[in-house]
């Protein structure tokens, strides 16, 4: 027999370190994030590592996981409220955007509505990931 809510929650060093310091727990996976993205996406075009895989996959994936990890930082553990998700998923698609038109003064790059299309469908699918996430996982430690 297992203490109560052991088998659900492994990771509950993560959550008392998370209680901790909540602005770090919450903020830093964010921050370095976002600065990852930066880094990719404004490197210059002969710098790129050649990659058999769709460029706008790649840009879906990081903005997915932008979504997942500005969600989780703005509503921490409250329930989320639908204006929460609608600022997060204007800020993720604004972020998108101006890192697209950066690109235009990187050398070999360009502005790519497809690339911001991929940011948009990413950071939306982040987001619906980090509910359903939140939902399971809200069920399981009540008991369901």
């Amino acid at each position: 027999m297992t203490p109560k809510g052991l088998a659900v929650r492994p990771f509950v060093w993560v959550e008392r370190a998370g209680n901790a310091h909540p602005a770090i727990y919450y903020t830093l996976p964010l921050t370095l994030w976002i600065v990852a993205i930066m880094a990719a996406c404004l490197v210059p075009g002969d710098d790129i590592p050649k990659i058999r895989v769709s460029d706008k996959l790649v840009h879906g994936l990081m903005y997915a996981g932008l979504g997942w990890l500005m969600l989780r930082a703005w509503v921490r553990d409250r329930q989320p409220t639908g204006a929460a998700v609608l600022l997060v998923a204007l800020v993720a698609t604004a972020w998108g955007f101006y890192i697209e038109c950066l690109q235009v003064l990187t050398p070999d790059r360009s502005f790519d509505i497809l690339d911001e299309a991929s940011n948009v469908i990413g950071a939306a699918v982040g987001i619906g990931l980090w509910l359903v996430w939140q939902r399971i996982f809200s069920r399981i430690s009540d008991g369901y």
